[in-house]
């Protein structure tokens, strides 16, 4: 006899932290006093449960936390230099590049010098030079629409029915973006436009698979990203098998249940059927006995007919008695 292969068991591989990168906000020249936000993106299943941030001058760890954004409130001159961020999950760890902040800040610590110094004879020559710490701000500048426009989403792999699932717009403009628009790119269904660069599903379900693309405008134009496909599953394929199982354990108790009781009835039936016979039976017995009884002449009592006949009879007849020649009785 065969064996019946079983289905396939699907294993979920888990995977390190890839493809980690930093997207600064504003991009390019950023003058000082401004608010700069740095936020890290990775790809792991499990995911990210720590974020370090690094200044590559030095090394010094700056932050390490679930956040994945470092943001300055009024960013410094000081703080120029190269930042990376370390993505961490169960497996493993991942570096992105470094990413050079350069700011922009107006002269200061401005001073005179002269050459010679102290006291100067009359008629000598004498320069004077002004000195001055600067980082030059550029009076004209060539903007640019948005660039390297992207969609990243929060949950990789197998995305389950009912969860939450966030999309995050990322794209690199000067003049920074303005206006975040989201399509569904089936029927090109335009879901929401904003400044917020995020598209959040809260309990998602299947029907809201499809491909979705993100649309960053500024000033001086737009850029689409390309399309990312995301796929929601009502459940996940080893979870369906155990189900499976579980329902076929579950009817196959049931069938054997309504087999028992099926099988205990019969016999209770055969049972009654059989006692009903036996008493059936016994009665039949009990009138044979009877008419036995009341038809022998040899039975101590015999019946009241044959009695009257009888001229052997104690108690004969008066009848008889009457016409009996050889009666005592005149």
């Amino acid at each position: 006899m065969g064996t019946v292969p079983g289905p396939a068991m699907c294993q979920v591989v888990p995977d390190p932290p890839k493809n980690t990168t930093i997207v600064s906000a504003p991009s390019g020249e950023i003058a000082e006093g401004t608010r700069v936000t740095l936020t890290c993106m990775s790809e792991a299943d499990p995911p990210v449960h720590t974020y370090t941030w690094i200044k590559k001058s030095g090394a010094v760890e700056l932050k390490s936390g679930k956040e994945n954004t470092l943001t300055f409130s009024k960013i410094h001159s000081e703080d120029s230099g190269e930042y990376l961020c370390r993505a961490d999950n169960t497996i493993g760890h991942q570096n992105s590049p470094a990413v050079s902040i350069k700011v922009l800040y107006p002269p200061n610590n401005t001073t005179i010098v002269s050459d010679p110094s102290g006291e100067i004879p009359d008629g000598g020559n004498v320069t004077l030079t002004c000195m001055s710490e600067a980082d030059c701000f550029h009076v004209s500048f060539s903007p640019d629409p948005p660039k390297n426009t992207r969609v990243v989403s929060d949950s990789s792999g197998e995305i389950i029915e009912g969860n939450n699932v966030t999309l995050t717009c990322m794209s690199e403009a000067d003049p920074p973006v303005h206006t975040y628009t989201w399509i569904k790119k089936r029927g090109a269904v335009e879901l929401e436009s904003g400044k917020e660069n995020t598209l959040t599903f809260r309990n998602v379900r299947s029907e809201d698979s499809g491909e979705y693309l993100c649309r960053a405008a500024n000033r001086i134009g737009q850029q689409d990203s390309p399309a990312m496909f995301i796929k929601f599953s009502s459940m996940r394929h080893d979870q369906t098998i155990l189900i499976a199982v579980l329902v076929g354990v579950v009817l196959s108790a049931v069938v054997g249940l309504f087999c028992i009781i099926c099988r205990l009835r019969q016999s209770q039936q055969l049972a009654t059927n059989n006692n009903k016979t036996s008493g059936e039976d016994s009665q039949d017995g009990n009138h044979g006995n009877n008419m036995q009884m009341n038809l022998n002449p040899n039975t101590t009592q015999p019946d009241a007919v044959y009695q009257s006949l009888n001229p052997n009879t104690m108690q004969p007849d008066p009848v008889y008695q009457t016409l009996n020649p050889y009666s005592h009785t005149n």
